[in-house]
């Protein structure tokens, strides 16, 4: 081994920790006792156990931390590879507490469909869902800001950190996209509020509009035009997508927004040509005739003759086909 490999294994090998035990069979001998503290947590998961009471941060301290425009807390990522068997850290979460920047992101916010800030602080927890859909938003706002204005120092800031945090997933997710493919880590940028998506009902394909996305359950919560069978109107629909493995085109996702679909104007126009029929029969509602008229062989409804050969059930969805 060169003396470079054996420089990159001293540094990475694991460190050796001091220890009250020198064997197993000295365990529990010494009367003594050793206190534990619940030291700084290094990520959501684990605890850090230390020997000393951990030190409270100074009152000078917590004004000093509570004058910044965002406060971002690290830790230890285990989704990622260690090196050497040292741990990632990586952002966990952020709070976001300058007024100006708050005031800034309200009605960005309000268009992506999170929450207010009004409560005089937001915070966004990591893959930060909100700020990649508010990302177009934070550079507008910013590019409007007078130069050398307060405002335009605060979301400098902004857009700096967001630029910093989201690198590397939005090359990479753009890199997906540009292939047509996706992961199913990545899968909630692909459902943004408002966006219009499609799915499969039975024969054919059907157009929904997203109001809200799960990324713990990879679940969107979908809006269409219903029919009851007397009344028309808005539902709500939701779309699970289970996990999977590697990439996976767009298109072969139980529903994915339209601008992916091979064939995304000729479905717009036959959408709009099946809408225009269910216009024109909204005022028939589902009936179903189980009792045969021996004589005439019809059944009376609305005016028009339906030849009836046992029982019959109209449905209206077969109608509205192009």
């Amino acid at each position: 081994m060169d003396e470079w490999g054996r420089m990159i294994n001293e540094i990475c090998a694991a460190p050796v920790l001091p220890s009250l035990e020198s064997n197993n069979n000295c365990k529990g001998s010494t009367a003594t006792i050793q206190k534990f503290y619940e030291g700084r947590s290094t990520c959501k998961c684990c605890i850090n156990w230390v020997e000393k009471q951990p030190e409270k941060v100074p009152d000078e301290a917590k004004e000093k931390y509570n004058g910044v425009a965002i406060r971002i807390y690290h830790g230890k990522d285990h989704s990622k590879e260690t090196f050497g068997g040292l741990k990632t850290v990586s952002p966990m979460w952020l709070v976001i507490q300058s007024p100006v920047i708050l005031e800034a992101l309200e009605p960005i916010f309000k268009k992506i469909g999170r929450a207010g800030t009004a409560k005089g602080s937001v915070q966004v927890v990591a893959p930060f869902v909100d700020l990649f859909f508010a990302y177009s938003g934070i550079l507008e706002a910013y590019s409007e800001c007078e130069q050398d204005s307060e405002e335009k120092q605060h979301l400098g800031v902004l857009k700096e950190m967001t630029d910093e945090l989201l690198r590397e997933m939005t090359s990479e997710v753009t890199d997906l996209q540009a292939k047509k493919l996706i992961t199913y880590q990545y899968l909630w940028t692909l459902f943004s509020k408002g966006i219009v998506v499609v799915s499969k009902q039975g024969d054919h394909e059907c157009l929904f509009e997203v109001v809200s996305y799960d990324t713990r359950t990879a679940t969107a919560k979908c809006l269409y035009v219903a029919f009851d069978g007397s009344n028309y109107g808005i539902s709500e629909r939701s779309f699970t997508e289970s996990a999977f493995f590697g990439a996976r085109a767009i298109c072969e996702l139980s529903v994915y927004p339209l601008s992916f679909h091979k064939n995304r104007e000729e479905l717009e126009r036959n959408t709009v040509l099946r809408s225009r029929k269910v216009l024109r029969y909204q005022r028939m509602v589902h009936a179903e005739y189980s009792q045969r008229n021996e004589q005439e062989d019809v059944v009376r409804r609305s005016g028009n003759l339906l030849p009836v050969c046992g029982p019959l059930l109209i449905i209206l969805n077969h109608c509205f086909r192009v």
